[in-house]
């Protein structure tokens, strides 16, 4: 199974990026991730309310394994290079907690994939996509259904009347 992990910069700390969202399936990231993003709405994370207007880069990674399996990889081969390292230079040591103890290390565990799901800024939005969610909405689903009949009525000719004297 795919794993998604959302990673973002904020206008109000730009140097860091910061994992949002880890270990998502695709319809769980489409859902809490990419709707509002695309629409500029803000978006849960936890319990934190994330104003997609104060998002300035995005990266969405996408990895085989869940998180709780990459992130020791990635400390394992970090501590051997460290390793290596203080083996083989004679004057310098590392001491390094290395990398694969942050959620945001991901990025060396998966793939890029933020362009398959995001192509442009925060409130771009995907017209078909709010297309979809209003016609899914059971009151205007009603309406335009009432609308389309009464057209079809009218369209045929249909005469309550006339089918009172047919009788």
């Amino acid at each position: 199974m795919p794993y998604y992990h959302v990673l973002l910069r904020f206008a109000d700390a730009p140097e860091k990026d910061r994992c949002v969202f880890s270990d998502l399936s695709e319809k769980e990231l489409r859902q809490r991730f990419v709707k509002p993003y695309q629409r500029g709405k803000s978006f849960l994370s936890g319990s934190e309310v994330i104003e997609a207007s104060r998002i300035r880069q995005t990266a969405i990674i996408l990895t085989s394994d869940p998180s709780s399996i990459e992130l020791p990889k990635i400390q394992a081969k970090s501590r051997r290079e460290i390793e290596e390292f203080n083996r083989t230079s004679h004057n310098l040591m590392l001491m390094d907690p290395g990398r694969g103890n942050e959620p945001e290390d991901i990025t060396e565990a998966g793939e890029d994939v933020t362009f398959t799901f995001i192509t442009g800024p925060p409130g771009h939005g995907d017209k078909l996509a709010i297309a979809r969610e209003v016609m899914d909405n059971p009151v205007v689903s009603l309406i335009v259904g009432g609308l389309i009949l009464a057209g079809l009525v009218f369209w045929l000719g249909w005469n309550p009347e006339q089918l009172r004297r047919a009788r």
